[in-house]
């Protein structure tokens, strides 16, 4: 777990493999490596007799292959490309004549953006959206055998742990980290986050950047997967305090993959507010096209941050980012 976290934050491939021998369900009857196959591979939902521990090592092998994807195959799409061609060309002077120039080029999530040619073999986002696809799939059928499990187990979503919840925003942050593909490692030193020095992103580019400056857009899916993050930590606090009133306080540690889902939900909220502002100004946006994001939802990924700085020291530096960004 440190070392999938670490590498996200650092945006590094990992370096620990997992245990594939590991035992799982009731009796050790089911090994990692096959059930991780069954479901990568063969798109099967999982035994329903697994713990909670069991399916967050599960859930933390698809965040690494997710984050291996990005590191290795990520930075040689054309989506990539193209962003890091645009970066190099901000300055302090031009960045505000990247205003007409919204949705020209390869990127990410551009409105326009031409879809890669299915039918081009061998070619490098033909192999990149292939293996995505398949990690997305293989996120819903473990959602889908999550909730089968608490429904069996528990009989009401009202009588969830808190773990469940929490797990759920582990969820949520892979989603978005699959949804936004390579670009999303990009968005944090645009925000002016500094846990890791990305290279190509030249110095000229003053900070705080605004993502669809460089050709970085985020979809109505990664906007959703941010809100369900903030929503799924209030729940699982409200479930704790609740627990608490109800019996003898503890003392409590929030799970450490908080601080980073928190802080990569904000900043695709924020991505997507600055989208719209500009859109707003130019009168581009589209009548019909839902708007999700709201500075007041940023504001709530500030308040949650602040409260877990006590625990995660990052989470310090992180809630401050994203007050600078609360304009």
């Amino acid at each position: 777990m440190v070392d999938t976290l670490k590498s996200i934050h650092l945006y590094t491939s990992s370096t620990v493999d997992p245990i594939w021998s590991t035992g799982l369900g009731e009796k050790g009857q089911h090994d990692l490596k096959t059930l991780c196959n069954a479901l990568m591979l063969e798109g099967r939902i999982l035994p329903p007799k697994l713990s909670d521990e069991d399916y967050l090592l599960i859930l933390l092998v698809l965040l690494s292959t997710i984050n291996t994807l990005q590191c290795s195959l990520g930075p040689l799409t054309s989506a990539a490309s193209s962003i890091r061609l645009r970066s190099t060309r901000i300055s302090g002077q031009d960045q505000h004549e990247l205003h007409d120039a919204l949705g020209q080029g390869m990127t990410t999530q551009a409105p326009n953006a031409t879809p890669p040619n299915p039918h081009v073999p061998f070619t490098t986002d033909r192999d990149y959206n292939d293996l995505k696809v398949r990690l997305s799939n293989s996120l819903t059928m473990w959602q889908t055998s999550f909730a089968a499990r608490a429904t069996q187990t528990l009989g009401t979503a009202k009588d969830a742990p808190p773990q469940t919840y929490s797990m759920m925003a582990l969820l949520h942050l892979a989603r978005i980290l699959l949804e936004g593909g390579p670009a999303m490692y990009v968005v944090p030193s645009l925000a002016g986050y500094t846990a890791e020095p990305y290279e190509t992103l030249p110095a000229s580019v003053l900070r705080p950047c605004s993502p669809h400056k460089i050709g970085i857009f985020f979809s109505d899916d990664a906007v959703q997967s941010a809100v369900k993050i903030l929503e799924a930590v209030e729940d699982a606090q409200n479930t704790l305090s609740e627990a608490d009133s109800a019996s003898k306080p503890g003392v409590t540690v929030c799970p450490m993959w908080y601080p980073l889902a928190l802080f990569y939900g904000a900043l695709v909220l924020w991505g997507r507010l600055e989208e719209e502002g500009l859109a707003t100004a130019t009168t581009r946006r589209s009548s019909n096209r839902p708007l999700f994001s709201s500075r007041r939802i940023l504001q709530g990924f500030h308040t949650a941050l602040k409260a877990i700085e006590q625990d995660w020291d990052c989470a310090r530096h992180m809630a401050a980012i994203v007050k600078s960004l609360i304009r």
